[in-house]
Formats: structure tokens, sequence, C-alpha cells
């Protein structure tokens, strides 16, 4: 985030391709700093790379046109950690270790409002949920701890510095960590009535330990619905996904299940009736 208040830009291709880009326009800050900072991380990236290791960096595109001006690459379908405290409480969000957790499993995991986009429907209508949400969120752990240590090293090789919340990103849908505004590096730090502001080397916040820590505990439980058809829910201690006494789930994954279940009987039912009139 940026008290320059930065312009989002999204452009419409041909109607052939019926695609969208994103980009910022931003004045007031010398993006030529950023540029140098990601053009490093590229470096740093290419590197571990060669040594065989997969740190998961998200490096976007920063484009200077004039004296501090110029365009930022939109990284989309991410959030600032900063929104994810508010969304545990507009006060006492940012002292919740367990504030992003709590995010990622009410918006991220569990929104029924996109057909379940942490996990691909087809494999959830062929009755691998089980598996496809254990291999999923072993997928996202492992790039957000392998993107978490990276942009910890980077940051603090380059003393970056003006470091807060919300310069801080979560990519919803790979769970990649990464940094944006790098207009302090180099220990050049921010300081208040002749304090430093940044008092830290690199950062590594309870809340970021407490999601690479504890998201093991997320578990992929079964339970049999109406038409008795094992079936898979998100659950952390402390969350009630599921109805202790009725041993139901909410409503609004009820629905969505039910409709998978349904369309996998009716293709269980389609293949029967095709295999008796090849028989025939």
């Amino acid at each position: 985030m940026s008290k320059k208040r930065p312009l989002l830009i999204e452009s419409f291709r041909p109607k052939e391709t019926k695609s969208t880009e994103k980009f910022i326009f931003k004045y007031g800050d010398d993006l030529r700093q950023d540029n140098l900072v990601l053009q490093l991380f590229k470096i740093m990236d290419r590197l571990w790379a060669e040594d065989g290791l997969k740190i998961d960096m998200v490096i976007y595109e920063v484009m200077e046109t004039g004296f501090e001006t110029g365009y930022i690459e939109f990284v989309d379908n991410s959030n600032v950690i900063s929104a994810m405290h508010k969304d545990s409480g507009f006060y006492c969000g940012p002292y919740k270790e367990d504030s992003i957790l709590q995010y990622f499993l009410k918006s991220i995991v569990a929104d029924p409002d996109d057909k379940f986009k942490f996990c691909e429907i087809n494999a959830l209508q062929e009755g691998n949920i089980e598996t496809t949400y254990k291999d999923r969120l072993a997928d996202y752990h492992k790039k957000f701890m392998t993107s978490l240590a990276g942009q910890c090293v980077a940051t603090y090789i380059l003393g970056i510095r003006d470091r807060h919340p919300s310069n801080f990103m979560l990519e919803l849908g790979t769970g990649r960590f990464f940094h944006i505004d790098f207009g302090h590096f180099l220990d050049n730090c921010k300081s208040k009535f002749g304090f430093k502001r940044d008092r830290e080397p690199f950062i590594y916040s309870d809340e970021l330990n407490f999601f690479l820590k504890k998201f093991s505990r997320i578990t992929v439980k079964k339970y049999k619905g109406p038409s008795e058809v094992a079936q898979a829910i998100m659950q952390h201690p402390g969350n009630r996904t599921v109805d202790k006494k009725t041993g139901q789930m909410t409503s609004q994954k009820t629905k969505r299940f039910e409709e998978i279940v349904k369309d996998n009987e009716n293709r269980k039912k389609q293949k029967t009736n095709a295999d008796s009139t090849n028989v025939s």
C-alpha cells in the first residue's frame, strides 16, 4: 500500500481473446529503486534455481516512464496482510497471531461463491475429495514456506526497510508470500523523533510464524451425507465448520456438496445404463 494513492488501470484485449491486463500507474515515488530491487530479486532467484532450490518468488514488473512516474504490474488474486488483520477485528486483529490462518480458512478455502477455487472441481466430481485437498494443502504450505524464506533472506541482504503489514502480500491461489514497495532500501530507515522505525533486520512476525507452524493442523475429514457418499470438509481446531450435534455442514457448503454428489450419482447412472445397453 502507498500514501501516493496509485491508480489501478485495467486494459481490455480484442474480443477474440476476451482477456484483460491490469497494471498500476504511480506518481510521486522513485520507481527506479523498486526496479533495481526486483532485478536483484530475479538474480537471487536464478542463483537459487541453479543450485536446485525452488523458492517460488513473486517478482512483478516495474517500468519507470519519467521522474517519479511509472507503471507497476498488478499481481491479481492477492491481498495485503493488513486486510487479513482487519478481517479478525479492526483494532485487535493485528495483535492476533492466528489472523492469517483464520482468513485462510474463512475466505480462501471455504468460499462457496467461486465453486471451491481452492480445489479443482473435476477432482471433486471424480470422488477424490480427500486426496485432492491433502495434496493441495501440502503444495500451498510448501510454497508459502519457500517464498517466505526467500523474501526474508532477500530483504535482509538488501536492507529493505519501511516494512509493515500493508507492504506484505499473499497470493491467495498459490500461497506465495511477497513484499511490495521498496522505497527504502540499503538500510535507509524511516525515523520518528530521532528513533528508527525499523528495528528488525528482516520481518518474521508472530502471525507469519503461526501460519507456517500451525498450518499442519488443518485436516480433511470425512462424514456421510444424505446420499451416504464420503464428503470432505476443511476443519481447524477452534473452527466449528460442522455442527457437532447433527453432523451436518453449514448451509452454504452443504448446497455445493449436494450438487457435486448429485452430479456424481447421475454420471454413475448414465455409465450403468450405457454398460447395460452395450451388453444387450
